[in-house]
């Protein structure tokens, strides 16, 4: 993997974590449909992301 893509990754998965505690405050709020694109890049450079893949599996759900 890249260098750009390992860092790259590393900020997605900040803001993945940080998001994945917002969407349990509030569920419904507008930053998910966001947060699902941030993971379809996650998925892009890491298919095998497994915080990715459960939090698609969550916002799908939403």
């Amino acid at each position: 993997m890249r260098r750009r893509d390992l860092s790259k990754l590393e900020k997605y998965n900040e803001a993945l974590t940080d998001f994945i505690k917002l969407s349990e405050i509030d569920p419904n709020n507008d930053l998910n449909l966001y947060l699902y694109e941030i993971i379809d890049e996650i998925l892009e450079i890491e298919p095998n992301n497994a915080l990715a893949k459960i939090k698609r599996r969550k916002v799908k759900k939403l």
